[in-house]
């Protein structure tokens, strides 16, 4: 996405130096809300630095999953059977809140993206705008809030806390029973 993002930018950056071509092509439209070349400039200048935006959180997402994937092969081996220690599961969970770092770091680099596609309304009217930022927020509402998946993954969520639960009971019990037996002779 890094990649893309700046073809992207300089597309839009070379669209933003060819301005007054822009103004022309779009005088032409009846449908096109009246503009001038100041007002185009800066439609195209905030789709500048919405793409400068996405660029950084895009690689900045790429490094923490750089970094997530570093400390996965620098992870300390656990016998089989062994549980893991204070230290190694307090590893894991900072392993784990790196890759969830990465991840939103990457989500707001997308939602960028679905601003940016909002914002091309505008060169045809203000109000168009308006609804399609409306649309986008409740678009990212119902993905984020309202989707299959998120439901999917706190059901998946759920039935790993019960497996670990389960696990744990488990390897009490059997400690247990072991305290409990004769030694051997």
């Amino acid at each position: 996405m890094a990649t893309t993002n700046i073809f992207v930018l300089a597309g839009a950056v070379t669209v933003l130096y060819s301005s007054d071509s822009v103004l022309k092509l779009i005088e032409g439209h009846s449908f096109i809300a009246e503009t001038t070349l100041e007002q185009v400039q800066f439609k195209l200048l905030v789709l500048v630095v919405i793409f400068i935006y996405a660029f950084f959180r895009f690689t900045w997402a790429l490094r923490q999953h750089t970094f997530c994937s570093i400390l996965i092969g620098a992870a300390p081996q656990v016998p089989q059977g062994r549980d893991l220690t204070i230290d190694e599961e307090q590893f894991a969970q900072q392993v784990a809140k790196v890759s969830d770092r990465a991840a939103h770091e990457f989500n707001y680099g997308l939602r960028s993206y679905y601003f940016a596609l909002s914002l091309l309304a505008w060169f045809i009217s203000p109000l168009l705008f308006m609804a399609a930022c409306t649309m986008v927020v409740v678009v990212l509402y119902l993905r984020e809030f309202r989707s299959r998946t998120l439901s999917m993954l706190v059901r998946s969520r759920q039935s790993f806390i019960k497996v670990i639960r389960t696990n744990q009971e488990d390897a009490q019990k059997a400690l247990a029973a072991n305290r409990n037996l004769p030694p051997a002779a």
